[in-house]
């Protein structure tokens, strides 16, 4: 509704402005030219009164400009007081754990957005190690599951376990901590490649070795080394400066930074050309 609003008084503004002003000068020129017919004003007069409303446009076009932008301005204020105002996450975890060591196992998982159920009766054991892929259409809820894992939607309990502990048990910071997760949006800030990389480890941590090796996996070395600054080049708001393929790899390698013990892709190699896809997978 904002932008809609806000459309329709951009698009609105400046004809009807301009439309005013083309009014106003025929106005004052048709009084004009009879004011001086019958010698009421003379030219000067009359000059003077155009030079006047033209010098007087300028403010009003600022003026509606100022207004477009106050209605972006409200819009914008809108959503972030809404944000405010959303209740906080419940965690009614109390368990903390620290390691992944043995298994994940889901035992009859099933999930619904509302009446539609996504996930039923799902059955899996994932071992320390193993890598395992969940193939299926779009909307057959592969993402839905990863979310699960990180305890973004509520799961009832007894459906999905970490080492044999109810993943519902567990605190949801904590548990987040035990995921690296490389998603199917990428963000990035508007900052250096090596703070993108290492924005979830301590100042004390952040170690060159470290970063590049990351940066290597991900199969990104070779553009950054091309950069101006390297790894300290600015990327950009959401890593508008590079290409879908490239911010891709910058956001696998911010995951592998965390040497998280499970890893969590979905969908990582989407925007990655066949040769880069291949070199990431092996």
């Amino acid at each position: 509704n904002h932008l809609m609003r806000t459309t329709m008084v951009e698009e609105i503004a400046h004809p009807l402005v301009e439309l005013v002003g083309a009014l106003a000068f025929s106005g004052i020129i048709v009084f004009a030219h009879y004011r001086i017919r019958t010698g009421a004003i003379t030219t000067g007069d009359f000059v003077s009164f155009i030079t006047a409303l033209a010098l007087l446009m300028d403010p009003i076009r600022k003026y509606a400009q100022a207004n477009i932008k106050l209605n972006q301005a409200q819009a914008a204020g809108e959503r972030i007081f809404h944000f405010f105002d959303l209740p906080e996450e419940v965690d009614r975890g109390e368990h903390t754990p620290t390691t992944f060591s043995e298994n994940i196992v889901a035992r009859n998982l099933t999930f619904a957005y509302g009446d539609n159920t996504v996930l039923k009766n799902v059955n899996f054991t994932i071992k320390k190690g193993e890598h395992v892929a969940f193939v299926g259409p779009s909307g057959a809820g592969k993402t839905t599951l990863i979310n699960l894992f990180l305890g973004l939607y509520h799961l009832p309990e007894n459906m999905l376990f970490i080492d044999g502990r109810d993943i519902c048990a567990s605190n949801n910071a904590a548990r987040r901590d035990l995921f690296g997760l490389v998603g199917q949006d990428v963000f990035l800030f508007n900052d250096t490649i090596a703070f993108n990389l290492c924005l979830t480890l301590d100042k004390k941590d952040e170690k060159t070795d470290q970063l590049r090796d990351a940066l290597k996996t991900a199969y990104a070395t070779s553009f950054v080394q091309a950069m101006p600054q390297q790894e300290q080049t600015i990327i950009g708001d959401r890593g508008v400066k590079l290409s879908g393929g490239q911010q891709q790899r910058i956001t696998l390698a911010r995951a592998l930074m965390r040497i998280p013990p499970i890893y969590l892709f979905d969908e990582a190699t989407s925007a990655l050309d066949n040769e880069s896809e291949r070199y990431v997978q092996k």
